[in-house]
């Protein structure tokens, strides 16, 4: 799986994610910097996210799943 901007691409397609869907990019930024083996302060970068918050939303993946991604 390769996330290319907004979408997700494998060798079977891609899946494209809309862009005011803040769950999903979260999710997008969790797997990237957690699989991709990129460093974390680009893929920080590339989602415009601060260390502290990429940590937060982790820690409420891990703890809720998705749910805890959504917005309260």
């Amino acid at each position: 799986m390769k996330p290319d901007g907004n979408v997700i691409r494998g060798p079977g397609g891609s899946l494209a994610l809309p862009e005011f869907d803040e769950a999903s990019l979260d999710l997008l930024m969790l797997i990237e910097g957690e699989t991709s083996g990129a460093p974390l302060d680009e893929v920080l970068a590339r989602f415009g996210r601060s260390r502290s918050t990429y940590y937060d939303k982790l820690r409420r993946f891990r703890e809720q799943g998705l749910e805890g991604l959504i917005a309260q």
